[in-house]
């Protein structure tokens, strides 16, 4: 097991956290883009990535000070792209555990998922909008500047959205199981005698 940790250790003494990984990310995700909207052949797009990632990634080398903006330089002020991929990816895999473990609870609860409404996807689409939300300004520290506290208000908008669908959860499958045929079901005419 020390072995792993020295090896972990020697990746990032060599940069690894901070010049392959990102460089590797955002190279993925650009040329995926690329490649999805048929903007160049598999080469141009390939390269237009590698430049683009290189520069982001030569950027936080030179310019980079291991804080959110840059500190120096013609990009001061500027959100440091690596700073940024580092302090936001460990927090969406946290909140992607959060809502596995959740789905898995409400599966439990005998709630079956395929049959809902769509009012929850909804629901559903804005708590993920705002989870990602709350993640981004916390990631590039663009709330810092406000006087409000960004943390206290995100953690009211979250606990209300969980405290929702848990009152969707307790009180949703009593107004659900009305008598007669479900909507979309047609009623066959009665049989002549």
């Amino acid at each position: 097991m020390n072995v792993i940790f020295e090896a972990i250790n020697k990746l990032y003494e060599y940069g690894a956290l901070d010049i392959f990984l990102p460089f590797l990310f955002i190279f993925t995700l650009l040329f995926l883009l690329f490649q999805k909207i048929g903007l160049a052949s598999k080469k141009h797009s390939a390269i237009i990535s590698a430049s683009i990632a290189g520069l982001a990634i030569i950027l936080h080398i030179v310019y980079g000070s291991g804080q959110a903006k840059f500190g120096s330089g013609p990009f001061k002020g500027m959100t440091d792209v690596v700073y940024f991929i580092n302090t936001f990816l460990p927090a969406v895999v946290i909140w992607i555990i959060v809502i596995f473990v959740f789905l898995i609870m409400v599966s439990f609860m005998g709630v079956d998922l395929t049959q809902l409404g769509g009012w929850f996807k909804i629901i559903v689409v804005i708590a993920i909008v705002a989870i990602v939300g709350y993640l981004f300004t916390k990631s590039t520290q663009i709330l810092n500047k406000l006087p409000i506290n960004s943390e206290a208000f995100y953690s009211l908008i979250i606990l209300a959205v969980f405290g929702f669908i848990i009152w969707w959860i307790m009180h949703g499958g009593e107004s659900s199981s009305s008598s007669g045929p479900p909507p979309n079901r047609a009623v066959p005419p009665p049989r002549p005698k």
